[in-house]
Parts: C-alpha cells; structure tokens; sequence
C-alpha cells in the first residue's frame, strides 16, 4: 500500500537518512501530556502483555476521558479500523461523500461494495442550493467531516441542521468525522445526538489531540445499541497493551492543565500565522480554520511548493488527492512557534524566487 497521507517520517528518513520537520500531519505539537512521558518506562512494561479482551476496560477509561456513555464507545485500533468496519457492515448500496473529506472513508465504503457518490462544499455558496444538489443523489449513507479536513472550519449551521433533518426524515445512515474535534470543544460535536438516533456514527481520534499516533488510537461514538454488533466483527487484540496503559492513566489524571496549555498555544500561534499570511496573500489563498491545521491554494498553480519545502527538510501535504482539490491546494499543521517562524520563512523565499522571474 503506497496511498498519499500525511506524516511518513519512517519512509522519508529511510530515503533521506535524516528526519524532516513534519507539517504534513496535524498532531499535538504540545503533546504527549506530561503524565504520559514521566511515566514512558512503566507503560512499556505492559508491551511484553496481551493486551486485554475485554472491551468495558476500554470503555470505562475512554469514557472518564472525555465524559461520554461508556455503552456508547466502541473502542478502536485507530479511527482508520472505525472507518473500515463501518464501511464493512453499513446497510445501503449509495454512499455520499462531502468533500473534501478523508480519503480513506471512500476506500472503506468501495471495499464494503457501496456505489461512491461525491458532493463538494468548501462551507460558501448558498446553502439551499447546495443541500438540493446532495439530497436529489439520494443517499443510503453521508459521510461528512465535522470540521472536514483538510479544510479545518465547520459547515455554517443552517448546513448542518438540513443535513441533520434528512437523516431523520429519510432514516439515512449519517457518518461524522471529528478527529479533530478537541481543537475546537464539544459544543460542536454530535456526540449530544448519539441517544436521540441510532444511525448516527460518530468517529473520534486519540492520537491527534494526545499526539500519541503510533499507538493506533480511536473509537466510534453511537447509540449503544449499535456497539454489541460492531464489536463481534472486531478482531481481538485490537488495541496494542502500551495504549491500553495509557489510556488508564490517562483516565486516572487530570488533564485540565494539558487541555489548558493546548488552546492557549494553539491560539496564540494560529494569530500569528493569520497575522503573518497577509504578507502571502496575494501568492496564497489561506482557508479560515478552527483546529490545529490550515488548507491554503497557491494562487499560481504551476509553483512546486512541495518540493521546495523538502528541498529544505520540512514535510507538508499537498492536497491533489482529495476529491475536488488540485496541486495547488496544500494543508499545514500548526506547530510550536519557532517551527511556524521556519515555515514561513521558507515560504518566503519561495514567493521571492517567483517574483525575481
């Protein structure tokens, strides 16, 4: 398997016998959380143990993480194998996507013999407009990212209260990726709708916020009714012993001061890059966004800005395989401040190299 995605450091130190700076995935930059790296030594302990069988410890830790149900979690080897499993047993032969979207939500559904439909929304035009053109393919399954990556801002409300409304009215199966959900709060998750539908299927990363993804991370959040039939088609010893110690003392910790310094960073350096874009603005077209990544289009689509970047040891994410989108369309992840300082500096130089044509 050799598809596009962000953060190859393994392959890319490989090639090149160093590491690159990676802008290319959206992780943490101020993560793990303190507790997990003083305590590194003791949770590697568990790597010579199975890890264990039964899913209530999974759920019990997940569930004082974050505050949900613990019936309604169905703990997973990544959201990537939540993905794939609703891609296996989701009834329905049409399967619409709004893009863009994550890629491998497409691969899932194709693999599960569904038909692939797309929409393509960026969050702007008339709203009444755009919903009749996704409601007239009449879909089986939506699949909708919550914010969509890579464009990181959420659908405006009215979009999302229609699409909620089909759902409903039509008994469609509604999918809703928020991986990046813990850069932006709750309150605009769906997880509050989880009791209120049962084909609602909420999938949720561990790795991107507590920057752990080695560790293969996730779960699907749904009416709990749905969790003991998922769960069967589940393979045992989905989840690795070392996260499954993480996630007990991620359950026995408070993580306030960790969630605190996150926002409060992530804040502050997306200001600054927002600030420093408008130098770019006439050479780079910068999407709005509320999570720890921007999408942004050279204006000049010609311009190589991939290999410019790793020409100088730093990894970003050009967008040309995302349903809708060009080589012109890149996404970067927000990091510390000295590495924000890096890449704009760099882009920089590219700007000055076309200008001197």
């Amino acid at each position: 398997m050799n598809r596009i995605h962000g953060g190859r450091l393994f392959e890319e130190e490989e090639k090149r016998g160093s590491l690159l700076l990676d802008f290319s995935s959206s992780i943490n930059p101020w993560g793990p959380p303190s507790v997990l790296r003083k305590n590194w030594f003791s949770m590697w302990q568990w790597v010579s143990t199975y890890p264990p069988l039964d899913i209530s410890l999974f759920q019990r830790w997940i569930a004082r993480i974050y505050g949900f149900p613990e019936r309604a979690i169905l703990p997973c080897n990544g959201a990537t194998q939540g993905i794939y499993l609703l891609g296996r047993l989701l009834e329905g032969r049409k399967v619409t996507i709004i893009e863009p979207c994550f890629t491998e939500y497409a691969f899932a559904f194709r693999m599960g013999g569904k038909e692939i439909g797309r929409f393509f929304y960026l969050g702007d035009g008339e709203v009444e407009r755009n919903l009749k053109s996704l409601f007239d393919t009449r879909p089986d399954i939506i699949v909708m990212g919550n914010p969509p990556s890579p464009l990181g801002n959420p659908y405006p409300e009215g979009f999302l209260k229609a699409i909620w409304k089909y759902t409903l009215e039509k008994e469609v199966f509604l999918v809703v990726d928020e991986v990046f959900q813990e850069f932006m709060g709750e309150e605009t998750s769906f997880s509050k709708k989880i009791e209120e539908y049962q084909r609602l299927f909420i999938v949720r990363s561990l790795t991107k916020y507590f920057s752990i993804p080695g560790l293969r991370g996730g779960f699907l959040l749904t009416h709990p009714s749905n969790v003991d039939s998922l769960e069967e088609h589940i393979e045992p010893w989905s989840i690795n012993a070392v996260l499954a110690s993480v996630l007990k003392i991620l359950s026995e910790s408070d993580l306030s001061a960790f969630k605190e310094t996150t926002l409060k960073n992530l804040k502050k350096e997306k200001e600054y890059l927002e600030k420093s874009w408008e130098t770019f603005s006439d050479f780079a077209l910068l999407y709005p966004s509320r999570v720890n990544f921007y999408m942004f289009r050279i204006l000049n689509s010609e311009s190589d800005l991939y290999s410019f970047f790793y020409r100088r040891g730093i990894l970003i994410r050009n967008l040309s395989d995302f349903w809708g989108l060009d080589r012109s369309f890149y996404r970067i992840s927000v990091r510390t401040h000295s590495e924000n300082e890096r890449f704009l500096e760099i882009l920089g130089e590219f700007m000055n190299e076309l200008e001197s044509f």
